[in-house]
């Protein structure tokens, strides 16, 4: 993952960190999870480092929105304020 930019967290050794910007210019961080052969990218636009990976690594088809990590269910939810996380 250091060769994509990304830097293991001190809390868990399995979360990536990478600063980016958004589109519009304010910042955040993309964060890859991996556990054994699981992949899970949360960024803007995940495309760009998954191609990265695939080319380092074989991957199995299966991009798109996840619905289940580590065998938990992950869906979108829509908090209070309205926003969708």
């Amino acid at each position: 993952m250091e060769m994509l930019g990304y830097r293991p967290t001190q809390a868990d050794p399995d979360v990536w960190i990478k600063r980016a910007l958004k589109e519009d210019g304010s910042p955040f961080y993309k964060m890859m999870l991996i556990y054994v052969d699981d992949v899970l990218h949360v960024a803007e636009d995940p495309e760009e480092d998954i191609k990265k990976l695939g080319q380092v690594y074989r991957l199995k088809d299966g991009e798109g929105t996840p619905d289940r990590y580590l065998s938990g269910n992950i869906e979108r939810v829509q908090t209070s304020n309205g926003s969708v996380a």
